[in-house]
């Protein structure tokens, strides 16, 4: 439970690799904080890929924020092996939520049906029951296509961006206790762990 006495606002920096990854992270972590009585705003910086170099000049603000929320891909690599080509940009008493999307953001967008099925019923009422996809592969395409046929067969059509559209209603409502520790690990350490060490990290500096 986190709890701080009175409401405060924090200033976050968020850093993240795309669109869909600051719709998911910035609800995400602000329903995390509001929870706690510190509601957040975020200056969001987007990367387009997270290349050292872009990240390097959006790290340089770090200084002034309260806290900084970085949302990246690992794809090929490993999250631990991805930090570690960042963190050394950061300062080192900086107060960082690493979120590493292992391979992708898009297996994070499916692991807990029930926030994707809530998601899409936000947008629609005639919603279908969402499938856990069977999650053959690990590629970071793979992903991308399972995350389209599941929306899609909820929906009933294709949707524009391949679901990537509902990030922000979904980051909104997922819950650790859905969130399978064995299927869907860097996920579950950051709602279980990560997140709430962060938010009293927040509240503690305050």
């Amino acid at each position: 439970m986190w709890l701080v006495a009175t409401m405060v606002e924090v200033r976050l920096l968020g850093i993240f690799e795309d669109g869909a990854h600051r719709d998911f992270l910035t609800a995400l972590v602000g329903a995390a904080t509001r929870a706690a009585g510190l509601p957040a705003t975020f200056d969001v910086r987007l990367t387009m890929g997270c290349r050292p170099r872009v990240f390097e000049e959006q790290a340089l603000r770090a200084r002034s924020y309260d806290g900084i929320v970085v949302g990246i891909d690992a794809r090929k690599a490993k999250p631990a092996t991805k930090r570690r080509r960042l963190v050394r940009y950061l300062p080192e008493t900086a107060t960082v939520l690493w979120c590493v999307a292992c391979p992708s953001l898009e297996e994070w967008l499916m692991a807990d049906t029930e926030a994707l099925r809530l998601a899409l019923a936000a947008d629609r009422d005639d919603v279908g029951p969402v499938q856990r996809p069977s999650r053959r592969a690990s590629a970071e395409g793979t992903a991308k296509d399972r995350l389209r046929d599941t929306v899609s067969e909820a929906l009933g059509f294709a949707p524009l961006r391949g679901g990537l559209e509902y990030a922000a209603d979904v980051g909104a409502h997922v819950a650790a206790i859905r969130v399978g520790a064995r299927r869907n690990p860097d996920l579950h350490a950051i709602l279980t762990t990560d997140l709430p060490r962060f938010v009293t990290s927040l509240g503690q500096a305050r």
